[in-house]
């Protein structure tokens, strides 16, 4: 896992083992919100393949992807 937090103190994680990346905000922290991947393993936009980095800017995010 990886973790990345913002200047608002949101929590992103990358799941490589569920091949999804995660946030968690300080307002809801009994569950997280699906920013990518969750469909399974794979190579196409919709999909990661073991996630294991992250950050995330203003406007972007950026995913090290396997």
């Amino acid at each position: 896992y990886a973790l990345f937090v913002d200047d608002q103190y949101n929590i992103y994680i990358s799941e490589s083992s569920n091949n999804r990346i995660t946030k968690w905000s300080r307002s809801n922290s009994t569950s997280g919100a699906l920013v990518a991947g969750g469909n399974g393993a794979g190579n196409t936009g919709d999909k990661l393949s073991n996630p294991w980095g992250i950050y995330v800017t203003n406007q972007s995010t950026y995913i090290a992807d396997r």
